[in-house]
């Protein structure tokens, strides 16, 4: 998706060859394709999600789960850190 190489261009962080992304750097791109294809209907038909759960996570009531992480061509990890 061109809108995906636009974040990861704006957004990404490079770490040993990965690139990461946040739930947020999605939403942008959920909100982009909801722009382009004319509705969150047509969106979440195309991501194999409903209309309910794609609302859900745009509006911050529910998480980015993997189904939809990988309808964006992206897998969902969680990674830790030292304090």
């Amino acid at each position: 998706m061109e809108i995906i190489g636009e974040i990861t261009e704006r957004a990404a962080e490079v770490l040993g060859g990965y690139q990461l992304v946040t739930e947020h750097d999605l939403r942008d791109v959920i909100t982009d394709m909801i722009e382009r294809l004319g509705s969150q209907t047509a969106v979440a038909r195309e991501l194999g999600v409903s209309v309910v759960y794609l609302n859900d996570v745009l509006h911050g009531k529910r998480g980015l789960g993997m189904k939809l992480a990988e309808g964006l061509g992206w897998e969902k990890i969680e990674i830790y850190r030292r304090k």
